[in-house]
């Protein structure tokens, strides 16, 4: 009789431990459907785009994103004109540029020589909200673009990045490496280094943009390098604040002298910096 109690009492267990282990399952398949949200927040002295001066003067810049476990993203990037630079054009302290993106990225793990790929494809659809219906509406509509991120596990993770917006036959690439270092002597605090190399077709190369067929005399060539700084101090597990800094060089003969043409924001000496701080948050 007390072996069939004991019996009885052991298959419970194991039907309770059962239970709980499927419990568990489906509790962990259901956060996956729960996505990060990520927020981030940039006060920059100037806006600069791939190393090309967009606006000389101090901008703030918003990104939202929701990201799952699964590999899928969803986001928007604001640029909001802290200033009247465009004030001739219909912009003045309010956003210049809205750009809306949706990817998918995956990690391949045990890739022979490399150690592990990520794969990231992204889909993005720029907005200039103000300046449609202006007189630069035929040189900046809404335009889209297709990229590819490789991302290698190799040290400093190297990695090309190529996209493409070919409505406009605009075609560009970058080789990139970064680096983040926790400085020892201050708990929470890590300095990020990222250089990356562009490559650009003729119209890439000229800043042509939508609409603007007048620069095709470019050549396709390396067009910049840009090292970026980051000092982030966090201030809590989910929170990090500190400053940035961002330098770029004109590679390219012909990119240096445009940079040196009238109504150009770019360094005469073809070199472009910025300093900025940054908060951003992750849930």
């Amino acid at each position: 009789m007390k072996k069939s109690i004991f019996g009885m009492i052991a298959v419970a267990m194991l039907i309770g431990l059962q239970v709980r282990a499927q419990d568990v399952e489906v509790k962990a398949e259901k956060d996956a459907w729960i996505p990060t949200i990520s927020l981030q927040v940039d006060y920059q002295a100037r806006y600069m785009s791939k190393g090309r001066v967009v606006n000389p003067e101090s901008m703030i810049f918003g990104t939202a994103e929701l990201g799952w476990d699964f590999g899928f993203y969803a986001g928007v990037w604001i640029a909001h004109d802290w200033n009247d630079t465009n004030k001739d054009i219909g912009i003045a302290y309010e956003p210049e540029e809205i750009d809306w993106y949706i990817g998918y990225a995956y990690k391949f793990e045990d890739v022979p020589g490399i150690n592990s790929l990520k794969a990231d494809l992204c889909y993005t659809y720029w907005d200039y909200p103000k300046r449609a219906g202006n007189v630069l509406h035929n040189r900046w509509e809404q335009n889209r673009e297709l990229s590819l991120k490789l991302t290698t596990g190799l040290l400093f993770e190297p990695g090309i990045w190529v996209a493409c917006d070919h409505e406009n036959d605009i075609w560009y690439a970058k080789i990139f490496a970064s680096y983040d270092y926790a400085i020892p002597a201050v708990e929470k605090l890590t300095l990020s280094n990222k250089a990356e190399l562009y490559w650009g077709n003729g119209r890439y190369n000229g800043g042509s943009y939508p609409g603007d067929r007048q620069n095709d005399h470019y050549k396709n060539a390396l067009s910049t390098f840009v090292w970026t700084v980051n000092l982030d101090y966090a201030i809590t597990e989910n929170i990090k604040f500190g400053p940035l800094m961002q330098m770029a060089w004109a590679l390219d003969h012909d990119v240096r002298e445009s940079w040196k043409g009238p109504n150009n924001f770019n360094s005469k000496n073809g070199c472009n910096i910025l300093w900025g701080f940054k908060v951003a948050a992750e849930f």
